[in-house]
C-alpha cells in the first residue's frame, strides 16, 4: 500500500521516478529489509500471516526470478497484507516498489501494472492523500487512451479505480461522469446488452455514483 527517491530520474504515469532499485535487484530481500526497518508486527497471528508472504515471495524469486509476474504479484500480496492490517505507511513502501517494478517489467498498459496502481491509490486515500491518489489514476487512464484509444477495454478498465476515488474523494458527479464514460466506450466497443456494459451499468446503480449525500468511509 514506496517513497519517492530524490534525483532527476524519469518518471513514470504512476507518479514515481524510474530506477529506484536498478536492474537485478534481489526484490525479496529489499522487501524484507522494509519490513523490519517498520518495526515488529503485531498481534502474533499477524507476524505469521507476514512470514507467510515473505517465504512466498523468496520462494517465487527462486524459482522464476525477481521480475517474473508472479514474483511481483507475491510482492503485491505481501503489500496488500499490510494494508489489510493498518500499516499503510509500509504498505505504500512495497506498493511503490510493486509498480514500478511492474512498469519496467511489463509496461505501463499492463492489466498487472493497472492492478499495482489501483493498489497504490487506495493505499494514499487511507493515508489521506487523495489528490495524489486521483492524480496517479488519471494519468494512467490518460496513458491508457493515449495507447489504445477511447474504447478499449484497458482504458476503460484503468478509469473504473479514479471513479471510486472521485467518490471516495466526495465527488459523486465527477465519479458519475467517469462511470458514465465508461458504459458508453462499452457501449461503442462491445455492445449494449454485452454482460460488461450490463455490468458496467450494474455498477453505477449499486454504488450510487448519482447521490451527492452518500461518501464512502475509508
Amino acid at each position: 500500500d514506496p517513497p519517492r527517491c530524490r534525483g532527476k530520474t524519469p518518471r513514470s504515469s504512476s507518479g514515481r521516478r524510474e530506477g529506484a532499485l536498478g536492474q537485478g535487484a534481489n526484490v525479496a530481500a529489499a522487501a524484507a529489509a522494509h519490513v523490519k526497518a517498520f518495526g515488529p508486527v503485531t498481534p502474533h497471528d499477524a507476524e505469521a500471516r507476514v512470514q507467510w508472504r515473505i517465504e512466498m515471495l523468496e520462494a517465487s524469486e527462486r524459482t522464476f526470478g525477481a521480475e517474473h509476474p508472479r514474483t511481483l504479484m507475491a510482492l503485491g500480496n505481501l503489500a496488500c497484507t499490510f494494508g489489510a492490517l493498518g500499516h499503510h505507511a509500509l504498505a505504500e513502501v512495497l506498493k511503490r516498489q510493486w509498480v514500478e517494478l511492474s512498469v519496467r517489467t511489463l509496461g505501463d498498459q499492463h492489466l498487472d501494472t493497472l492492478a499495482a496502481v489501483d493498489g497504490l491509490a487506495q493505499t494514499l486515500c487511507a493515508l489521506g492523500r487523495g489528490a495524489e491518489a486521483e492524480a496517479i489514476q488519471r494519468r494512467q487512464a490518460e496513458d491508457c487512451e493515449k495507447a489504445f484509444g477511447p474504447d478499449h477495454p484497458s482504458t476503460i478498465l484503468a478509469l473504473g479505480p479514479l471513479a471510486l476515488t472521485l467518490r471516495v474523494l466526495g465527488r459523486p458527479r465527477e465519479a458519475r461522469a467517469v462511470q458514465q464514460r465508461r458504459i458508453e466506450a462499452s457501449e461503442r466497443s462491445l455492445g449494449v446488452h454485452d454482460p460488461a456494459t450490463v455490468q458496467l451499468r450494474d455498477e453505477m446503480s449499486s454504488l450510487r455514483y448519482d447521490d451527492d449525500r452518500y461518501l464512502v468511509s475509508l
